[in-house]
């Protein structure tokens, strides 16, 4: 990548984060104060903007540095293209002959279903569940979850939900 190019990817980043961190809502804003790993009460939707935000300002404080020392640890560009390494006839047999080995191994847990941490995290998350309601008669209530909980709420499982 030329020079050029790389100042040019370096201050949309930058650009990006400085807009994101101006126009987002701030953590200080929210109730039950700034901090990321705030009380579970707090609005699940007030979690999301509080991590992305201070996200933001982690990784444009780290793009600056970066940006701005380029210079002390950046070599010259030659603009000279790599050739790519040639892969010797062992690695790619011994590489196929992995994947091979690892399919087998697999293959007989490929029919076996979910486990209870992976069905608990898509019950709770993705298809919903049934729960007691709270007017003490004793009847379930279904509870789906919405997108939101389903991407960001990772309170209980043991796999993330785009883990499982």
């Amino acid at each position: 990548m030329n020079p050029r190019r790389a100042h040019l990817l370096w201050g949309a980043v930058l650009a990006a984060l400085l807009l994101f961190l101006l126009l987002a809502p701030k953590p200080w804003s929210f109730p039950m104060g700034p901090d990321f790993f705030g009380p579970r009460e707090r609005p699940l939707a007030a979690h999301a903007w509080i991590a992305s935000w201070w996200a933001a300002a982690l990784n444009g404080g780290l793009a600056l540095l970066f940006f701005a020392t380029a210079p002390l640890w950046a070599g010259p560009s030659d603009e000279v293209p790599l050739a790519r390494p040639r892969r010797s006839r062992a690695f790619v047999i011994g590489l196929l002959a992995a994947a091979l080995l690892a399919g087998a191994l697999r293959w007989p847990l490929a029919g076996t279903g979910l486990w209870s941490d992976e069905a608990w995290t898509v019950q709770h998350t993705i298809a919903g569940h049934w729960k007691p309601g709270r007017d003490g008669s004793g009847a379930l209530v279904a509870k789906t979850p919405s997108w939101a909980e389903t991407l960001w709420v990772y309170w209980q499982p043991t796999n993330q939900v785009l883990y499982s």
